[in-house]
């Protein structure tokens, strides 16, 4: 009978312990799945596009297909993005909005447009934002007479003083746009900055950079989306 006791009162304690590490697993899966997905200290960019690898670095494929012929391939994805439903991912219709700029001007996306758009998502607290203004800045000087470059400052969460001391200090010629209520971040599902959407001139989007970019991330989106 002791035995039987003994038994049972160990099965018992085998199982308190399987079920006290499966709960701090779950626990720590949510906390994981909660975390701001800020990319501070990110040592890479998180490239998604239509191609498995950028630099042999590995991407998200768009709509389950390998991009063999680049062109082709994105063509199809601009077949199948339906314009009634804009969405911030890769193969789909941007989404519209409207901003006011540091030049007093009022910037509006709304689809079709004669020019290729980046947009990059920005603030002046933000340390890979630091180091990848240099670098976007280059990348405006040499693609601004094909490609239209919008900076979005996320105000909601910045201040006006230290954006106009961070573009004076890295010499940001660039049009500087406000997302003052933080309204087109969420649009664009913005978890990290810096973040950059690479928009053809039919509005849709064709790459996506999460995370600081260097001058050779950046060239090469630039010159894929003057391709397509």
């Amino acid at each position: 009978m002791k035995n039987a006791i003994l038994a049972l009162f160990v099965l018992a304690m085998v199982g308190f312990t399987v079920y006290s590490n499966m709960s701090k697993q779950q626990a720590a899966d949510a906390q994981q799945v909660e975390a701001p997905g800020v990319y501070a200290g990110q040592e890479s960019v998180q490239v998604v596009d239509g191609s498995n690898q950028v630099d042999g670095v590995t991407t998200e494929q768009v709509s389950g297909e390998s991009s063999g012929d680049s062109a082709a391939g994105m063509a199809g994805i601009a077949a199948k993005a339906d314009p009634t439903k804009p969405l911030a991912e890769v193969g789909h219709y941007a989404p519209s909005f409207s901003l006011h700029g540091a030049d007093q001007k009022i910037y509006e996306f709304k689809g079709k447009r004669d020019k290729p758009l980046v947009v990059n998502f920005w603030a002046s607290w933000c340390g890979p934002c630091e180091e990848e203004a240099p670098e976007l800045q280059k990348a405006y000087e040499q693609y601004k007479d094909k490609v239209d470059i919008w900076a979005v400052n996320l105000l909601a969460s910045d201040d006006m003083d230290a954006v106009g001391g961070f573009v004076q200090k890295h010499g940001m010629t660039m049009p500087i746009l406000f997302d003052s209520n933080s309204d087109v971040a969420d649009q664009y599902r913005i978890l990290a900055i810096p973040t950059t959407f690479f928009i053809d001139k039919n509005g849709v989007i064709r790459h996506k950079l999460m995370g600081g970019a260097d001058a050779k991330a950046f060239g090469e989106m630039f010159e894929k989306l003057l391709e397509e």
